[in-house]
């Protein structure tokens, strides 16, 4: 939030020759940190969101992607506010509109090091780009993670969890980990694989 804060203050500067007011920003933390689900990349978008519009929006929407993508692949995704196809390294931004899901969140008590899977020599690069279904159905998007076979290598615990999971149905590695996600489209087959997983996982102790 503090980089994000710089970053517009220097091209505040620029434009209008002056500096911003200091800010006193209060955090209340839900999202847990280290678990691939945003949160940092939510609060720096949201911290350039606010700036741009209390003072009369003096940044163009590109410009705030390209602040945004400086500060984080995932940072457009979060300043767009919205479904969205996102391309490139983060910052090609098409607007869809999925269908209302319900999602069984698994926290494994582990968090994995975003930095250390991208750099790791083991990570496989040489899949081709994804391409935007026609469809946005469930059934029809694509869910392959390039890091879930690294970070399942790596992670024992989230092998495990995901192993178990994947007998009731697909499970997802968000982002490089460490959160886990099922998708379900009503909320009472959620809460049926939560049942149903823990007493999986139960099983397994």
């Amino acid at each position: 939030m503090y980089k994000a804060y710089k970053a517009f203050e220097t091209e505040y500067q620029k434009l209008k020759h002056q500096a911003l007011h200091h800010l006193h920003i209060q955090i209340e933390k839900y999202i847990p940190m280290g678990r691939g689900l945003g949160g940092g990349s939510s609060n720096a978008a949201c911290v350039l969101r606010y700036l741009n519009c209390a003072l009369g929006e003096p940044l163009s929407e590109d410009r705030l992607l390209e602040i945004g993508l400086a500060l984080g692949a995932d940072v457009p995704i979060f300043l767009h506010q919205g479904h969205a196809w996102a391309e490139g390294f983060g910052e090609k931004i098409t607007p869809i509109q999925l269908p209302p899901l319900w999602l069984l969140l698994i926290l494994p008590k582990t968090s994995v090091d975003t930095a250390s899977i991208f750099q790791h020599p083991d990570l496989d690069r040489t899949h081709a780009p994804l391409e935007k279904p026609a469809q946005t159905t469930l059934a029809s998007w694509p869910s392959h993670n390039h890091c879930e076979p690294l970070v399942r290598q790596l992670y024992p615990l989230i092998n495990t969890i995901m192993t178990a999971a994947e007998r009731l149905g697909p499970c997802y590695l968000s982002d490089t980990g460490s959160s886990l996600f099922m998708l379900a489209e009503h909320r009472i087959q959620a809460e049926d694989l939560q049942q149903r997983l823990v007493q999986v996982l139960t099983s397994n102790q």
